[in-house]
């Protein structure tokens, strides 16, 4: 969270050809991007409300949440099961699972991992929620969190 806007500060490519529509310094789509999700769920309300009120929720693909309750129900369901979803909701075949990086002051980071919808499927990538997570935690106590 920088500001006003949730920006990807670093990024893995995986060597393979494709890539993907995220580049470092751009802004995430707030209501498509599971880095963003991860972090408004962990937001206090006021600034949450507040960034969301700026969201036009345009529709990229069938999947994309397009309404405000909508995407306040997502964001509920995100911090109760303690990651965030991207299912196809910005490009079609793309899929992404966030973590929160915590912090002792709330949630600023997050940290995702992305894949292309038929490998693996979706299972799959949810399967890699405990290695996120280890991920996120270790990001944090490297930025000084000792939660």
């Amino acid at each position: 969270l920088i500001d006003d806007a949730i920006v990807y500060v670093d990024k893995i490519e995986h060597p393979a050809t494709m890539r993907m529509w995220s580049r470092i310094g751009r802004a995430v789509p707030l209501h498509t991007s599971s880095v963003s999700k991860a972090i408004l769920a962990g937001l206090e309300p006021e600034l949450r409300d507040r960034l969301i009120a700026r969201c036009e929720f345009e529709q990229h693909t069938d999947q994309t949440i397009t309404t405000r309750e909508a995407f306040l129900a997502e964001l509920r369901v995100t911090a109760e099961r303690g990651y965030a979803t991207d299912l196809g909701e910005f490009e079609p075949l793309v899929h992404c699972i966030g973590i929160p990086v915590p912090r002792s002051s709330g949630v600023d980071a997050a940290v995702s991992v992305t894949t292309i919808q038929a490998s693996p499927d979706v299972d799959a990538l949810r399967g890699l929620v405990p290695r996120l997570a280890t991920a996120a935690k270790a990001i944090a106590a490297d930025l000084g969190h000792r939660g």
